[in-house]
C-alpha cells in the first residue's frame, strides 16, 4: 500500500511542516499507520494564521450575503453527496470502523443547518459550551 501524506492547508495550498518534522496516522481498527501528516508548530501556526486573516481581509466571504455563503455551502453539501463513498470510506479508516459507517443522515442534518455557518440563524448552541465539552473533567 502507499502511504498518502497530508500536509496542512495554508493559504489554499497543501504543504509540509516548516520544520519536516512528521506523525503517522493510526487506523484503530488495524492497528497499523496507513499515512503520514505534517507535525505544525509554531511557525505554520503563524503561517495559517496570516494566510487566514488575509483570506478574510482580501477575500469575498466578509461581503457576501446570506443568500450567496448559503448557497456556497449547499454546493458543498453536493460535492459531498457526489464524493460520499470516497469521503465514508476515509473517514471510516481513520475512525478505525471495519466498513463505512459514515451516514448519509448525518450529511442530510448537517445540510441543513447552514445559518450559523452561513452568518445567519442562531450562533452556537449554550449546550456545546466549552463549559459543557468539560464538564467531564480533564
Amino acid at each position: 500500500m502507499t502511504e498518502e501524506f497530508f500536509g496542512h492547508i495554508i493559504g489554499n495550498k497543501e504543504v509540509p511542516s516548516a520544520n519536516g518534522e512528521t506523525f503517522g496516522v493510526l487506523n484503530p481498527y488495524t492497528n497499523e499507520d496507513y499515512a503520514t501528516a505534517a507535525l505544525g508548530g509554531e511557525q505554520d501556526a503563524a503561517a495559517a494564521i496570516a494566510a487566514a486573516r488575509q483570506a478574510f481581509d482580501e477575500g469575498p466571504w466578509p461581503r457576501m450575503g446570506h443568500a450567496a455563503r448559503t448557497k456556497i455551502i449547499y454546493r458543498l453539501t453536493e460535492l459531498l453527496r457526489e464524493n460520499l463513498e470516497e469521503f465514508a470510506q476515509a473517514e471510516s479508516r481513520d475512525m478505525g470502523m471495519s466498513s463505512p459507517g459514515f451516514g448519509r443522515g448525518s450529511l442530510s442534518w448537517f445540510s441543513m443547518r447552514p445559518g450559523p455557518l452561513a452568518g445567519g440563524g442562531r450562533g452556537p448552541r449554550p449546550e456545546l459550551s466549552n463549559q459543557s465539552r468539560n464538564a467531564g473533567g480533564a
